[in-house]
């Protein structure tokens, strides 16, 4: 495994501990894209990626981040979701982008369709009505979107760049 391969786990760790944070305390900690942000050029550097892709990667994530600075202030987005968003573009690049968005778009709207269930208790089973993360969606109005940005993001990995030494 080569540096940039090395380090190029960062992305797939931060997309779990996004899911898991998300869906404990509705809420993604600023260091998890910090570190996104943070560990990339590392990568993009080891990895030699072409100075043109670099960048389309930084316009990318600075137009995402925009768009999420955007759809947070019409309350449709949370602020940790538009900056997850816009640190894994910096990764997934003009190659993976489009198909990373498109991911994330069909898993929220799944992820939108359980929790509308978990805030309406008759349509569930009771077994699962008691769970921990059902019981918390009756009473918070945000829905964890990093449960499908987190994944949307795992799909996409094996295919960037520096995850392709890894995967053949």
């Amino acid at each position: 495994m080569n540096l940039a391969g090395a380090i190029g786990l960062v992305f797939p760790l931060v997309m779990v501990a996004a899911m898991i944070t998300d869906a404990r305390r509705f809420e993604i900690p600023n260091s998890l894209p910090l570190a996104l942000v943070l560990a990339w050029p590392v990568v993009a550097v080891a990895g030699d990626l072409p100075g043109l892709q670099i960048a389309w990667a930084c316009a990318i994530a600075c137009g995402l981040l925009l768009l999420g600075i955007a759809l947070y202030a019409f309350a449709i987005l949370g602020g940790g979701d538009a900056k997850l968003i816009a640190a894994a573009a910096l990764w997934t690049g003009a190659g993976e982008t489009g198909s990373f968005l498109l991911y994330t778009a069909l898993l929220g709207g799944l992820v939108a369709l359980g929790v509308m269930l978990a805030r309406h208790q008759t349509l569930l089973p009771a077994a699962l009505a008691r769970r921990t993360l059902v019981t918390r969606l009756r009473g918070e109005a945000h829905v964890p979107y990093a449960l499908a940005i987190g994944p949307a993001g795992l799909l996409v990995y094996p295919r960037l760049p520096f995850a392709l030494g890894l995967f053949g």
